[in-house]
């Protein structure tokens, strides 16, 4: 007989937002949303991610938990906000390392790295313009 149905919300990892953070509003077509991947849930995954603000401003974070999913959600509320280029990057020592960056269900950039070896460390970077250019500013 079967077990009980697993629940596949542990495996998917989202950081809690902070005091001043834009609100995530679901409905906002210009959601911002970088997916995570790594090849197993042991290996702590670093991820460094820009912080949409109601003050207008970026604020550079950085997280470090085990995948194998790892999923950032955010609003850019303000115009200034969503200025630049935004760069989210992932770091592990594991055998593959991916990252997908989504505004508004579109995917605006991508990346994937593989170890050469059995495990060193990867690193996957997934840089985009508001607009839905690629890397620059």
């Amino acid at each position: 007989m079967p077990g009980p149905v697993p629940d596949p919300s542990v495996a998917v990892r989202v950081p809690p937002a902070q005091r001043g953070d834009c609100v995530v509003d679901p409905a906002d077509p210009d959601l911002i949303t970088l997916v995570v991947t790594s090849d197993d849930d042991t290996h702590p995954v670093e991820v460094t991610y820009p912080v949409f603000r109601t003050d207008g401003t970026r604020q550079v974070r950085r997280m470090t938990q085990p995948g194998p999913v790892i999923v950032v959600v955010q609003s850019p509320c303000t115009t200034d906000s969503s200025a630049g280029t935004w760069t989210f990057t992932a770091s592990a020592e594991t055998r593959a390392l991916s990252c997908a960056l989504f505004r508004g269900g579109e995917l605006i950039a991508r990346d994937s790295a593989a170890a050469a070896g059995s495990e060193e460390r990867v690193r996957a970077t997934c840089p985009a313009r508001p607009d839905g250019g690629t890397g620059g500013s």
